[in-house]
Order: structure tokens, then sequence, then C-alpha cells
């Protein structure tokens, strides 16, 4: 069942956006970059990926290939974090 398989990504991937909303970004990127080579077709964690690079880190080139990818996967599109991305880059 597809609920069943995204339920521990779903945790791991809460996990690691509380680690960056108490200033651990370097460790939710960690957490969430695991997670995409373990569970590479969950969004979630593509588009984190794409906000804490673009806003955290100011590094616009990865942000986009990681808001790329997680478009790809069906996240919507979001103004604010392609704006970062734009202002990263």
């Amino acid at each position: 069942m597809r609920v069943k398989r995204f339920i521990k990504p779903l945790m791991i991937n809460a996990h690691a956006v509380n680690m960056a909303h108490y200033g651990q970004v370097e460790d939710a990127i960690a957490v969430a970059k695991t997670m995409t080579e373990a569970t590479p077709d969950y969004a979630p964690a593509w588009f984190n990926l794409a906000y804490w690079y673009a806003v955290k880190k100011k590094d616009g080139a990865s942000a986009q290939a990681n808001y790329d990818k997680a478009i790809a996967l069906g996240m919507a599109k979001d103004s604010g974090v392609e704006k970062a991305i734009r202002k990263a880059s």
C-alpha cells in the first residue's frame, strides 16, 4: 500500500523540518539528502532541500536542481521558493 510506504519518510521529513526550524540546517540537509537516496520519489524532501539551499544557504544552483526534482514529482510550484532561488543565483 502506497500510504504505508510513505509513513516513515513523513516522520523523517518532519524531523528534518524541525531540525532546520531550530537552526540545525546542515543536519536537516543531511537527513533530507539521505531520504532522497532511500526514497527518491518522496517529493517533500526534494522541496525542503530546495527551500533550505535557496533561503538558508543562498545556493541557487543546488536549490534549483532540488526544486526541479520536487516539481517533476508532483509538488506544486511555489512563488516564494522560486523568488528565493532567483535571489540566491
